[in-house]
């Protein structure tokens, strides 16, 4: 057992710099693609490069990637239909490849229909998260997630303000997180409503078809070659909703010029919870 696990390792450190450059390279054609079709966003936030450090977020990267496999290998190790087929070895490095390619690359080596109800929870929160700020991957972004992540912990610890690595999150930024967060939750249930109401399938399956096509992910668990033409299209326009409409609701909210508000009201305490 320790030689296959010794060997798992070897693997996953052999395989993460492919994996890296795989995303880098797909993230760099994402990004050319769009400036020849005369967006020049991925262009003027210097995302058109094949350097890893241009598309992936370190901490963000590292903290999903470890979540993602432990919580695969935790709840997948013994089902005969994904990962319990495998030895070892091959358990850890398909749980580490799931973790990746949930965020933004679309494939899969086994069988999402099969994954258990926790796993299903899980593909849907990464591929809802997404990739880096300011990357060709969808979903609502590492950094987001990180700073509704610390909002909840101050809260929790009853402080005032939002810190991290010695500065202070400005309350904007916060309520820029909270409203990214409303906007892809409200779309994403409202396109799983919409399949589920037109489909005879399961709730859990049109959620994760419609989170994977917000967040761009690509991955299916079976349900999307039997859907009706009006299924296909919502996942189609939720793709470019996914997409393009955070994008352009983040440039025109949340980067618009912004004046001083005239009138201030008083402070109110409401109660919460």
């Amino acid at each position: 057992m320790s030689g296959d696990i010794r060997s798992a390792f070897i693997t996953l450190a052999l395989s993460l710099p492919a994996i890296v450059l795989c995303l880098s390279i797909h993230e760099t054609a994402h990004g050319g693609a769009a400036y020849l079709l005369g967006d020049r966003t991925a262009r003027d936030s210097g995302r058109v490069t094949l350097s890893p450090m241009a598309h992936i977020d370190p901490i963000g990267f590292l903290c999903l990637l470890l979540f993602g496999f432990g919580w695969t290998l935790l709840f997948e190790w013994s089902n005969p239909a994904t990962l319990g087929a495998f030895d070892t070895p091959h358990k850890l490095l398909a749980a580490a490849f799931e973790s990746v390619t949930l965020r933004t690359a679309g494939f899969n080596t086994i069988d999402l229909g099969a994954l258990t109800g926790p796993s299903q929870a899980v593909s849907c929160l990464l591929m809802f998260i997404g990739g880096s700020p300011g990357s060709t991957a969808g979903g609502i972004k590492t950094v987001t997630a990180a700073v509704l992540v610390l909002t909840a912990i101050s809260a929790f610890c009853g402080r005032t303000t939002v810190s991290a690595f010695g500065r202070t999150i400005a309350p904007r930024s916060i309520m820029n997180a909270v409203t990214l967060l409303m906007a892809g939750g409200v779309l994403c249930l409202v396109g799983a409503c919409a399949i589920a109401g037109i489909e005879d399938a399961p709730f859990h399956q049109c959620l994760f078809e419609a989170v994977s096509a917000f967040g761009t992910v690509g991955v299916s668990m079976g349900l999307t070659p039997t859907l009706a033409a009006a299924s296909r299209v919502i996942l189609i326009v939720m793709m470019y909703m996914g997409r393009v409409g955070v994008l352009t609701l983040g440039v025109a909210v949340f980067m618009r010029r912004r004046e001083p508000p005239r009138l201030k009201y008083p402070d109110a305490d409401v109660f919460i919870g």
